[in-house]
């Protein structure tokens, strides 16, 4: 069996080997007194260390290139600028949302975030953000236009 799993693909190779693991040290925790985790809970904390896994093994070159494409620019003066984001974790339908609002001189105006549970997919949380920012900022009248005298 050994061979066989070492034959595959790296990815598919590190999932088994994870689920594997998983699934031993589950066994180990109900055999002490523990309570019995569910096979979706295996799967679900097969894929958060295989994420963690990947995210801690990106090749550095990556990571800066990819900071170095998406530079921040400041709105114009008579302007602010929302930038929002959502995440989505599919194994567990869970995510959040969050905003900042800044501006002309890149100043911090309002900022928010939070969880969200359930969600569709990952569509549904970036919606969910881009909802959330403008709100806000009506909210504190910063969408509205003041002319100056």
């Amino acid at each position: 069996m050994l061979t066989k799993i070492w034959g595959l693909r790296s990815d598919t190779k590190q999932k088994i080997i994870l689920l594997m693991w998983c699934w031993w040290s589950v066994r180990n925790k109900t055999n002490a007194g523990e309570q019995r985790k569910s096979a979706q809970e295996v799967v679900n904390e097969v894929n958060y260390h295989m994420m963690v896994w990947n995210l801690t093994h990106q090749q550095p070159n990556t990571r800066m290139k990819q900071v170095v494409k998406q530079r921040w620019k400041v709105p114009p003066e008579d302007a602010y600028k929302i930038n929002c984001d959502g995440t989505f974790l599919s194994s567990t339908g869970q995510g959040g949302w969050g905003f900042v609002i800044r501006d002309h001189a890149g100043q911090v105006v309002m900022a928010g975030a939070g969880a969200a549970d359930p969600l569709m997919n990952a569509y549904h949380a970036e919606t969910l953000a881009m909802h959330k920012g403008p709100r806000a900022s009506f909210c504190v009248r910063i969408g509205t236009h003041h002319p100056r005298n």
